[in-house]
């Protein structure tokens, strides 16, 4: 097992995947985004990827919009936001994981939760948001694969970077990305 596998096997409970990294190196983080960071993984992700991330109602959906939440990626900050690889995974398989996950998440909860859909993002136009640290220009989020062993296609979306208010800045750009591509079970957007 490499330095990486281990160290995202390692942070991959607890919610810190994304704490964890923001204490290495750039040179390290951007270096694990081009190995695999699982053994269940296919590769590494690549730039001309497509990434989904499921939304949920209500955590991550303003039923009064009909748009995700600017919330959908804050967890980029702390455990990393879960996506899957669409390369991977048919539409109908997300769809499927969505409705699963919200009845699991249903019955963990005083609240009901519902699958609405997944939203797209490319893992170049990810990586190329950056921010000024330091005056400097400092790429934001890091793209890993993080595969399962029941689910070849995951991946996180990890915050490189700390601060308040730049931390809220990259993700509101990540927001942007997403913006407008809900898919819909029925595939209406």
């Amino acid at each position: 097992m490499s330095d990486c596998q281990e160290f995202f096997q390692r942070h991959a409970v607890g919610g810190s995947l994304s704490r964890e990294l923001q204490q290495l190196d750039a040179e390290i983080q951007f270096a694990w985004e081009a190995v695999t960071a699982s053994v269940h993984s296919p590769c590494s992700v690549r730039d001309d990827e497509q990434l989904a991330r499921q939304v949920l109602d209500p955590a991550f959906f303003d039923a009064a919009t009909g748009e995700p939440k600017p919330t959908l990626f804050e967890d980029t900050s702390s455990r990393g936001a879960s996506t899957n690889r669409r390369q991977y995974v048919s539409d109908q398989q997300l769809h499927a994981r969505g409705i699963e996950r919200a009845a699991q998440a249903t019955a963990q909860s005083t609240r009901p939760k519902t699958y609405i859909g997944f939203v797209s993002v490319g893992a170049r136009d990810v990586r190329s948001i950056t921010t000024e640290l330091n005056g400097a220009p400092c790429r934001a989020f890091g793209v890993y694969d993080t595969a399962q062993e029941s689910d070849p296609s995951h991946a996180d979306i990890c915050q490189l970077i700390r601060g308040r208010a730049a931390a809220r800045s990259v993700r509101s750009q990540l927001y942007q990305l997403a913006k407008g591509t809900l898919c819909r079970p029925d595939h209406t957007q």
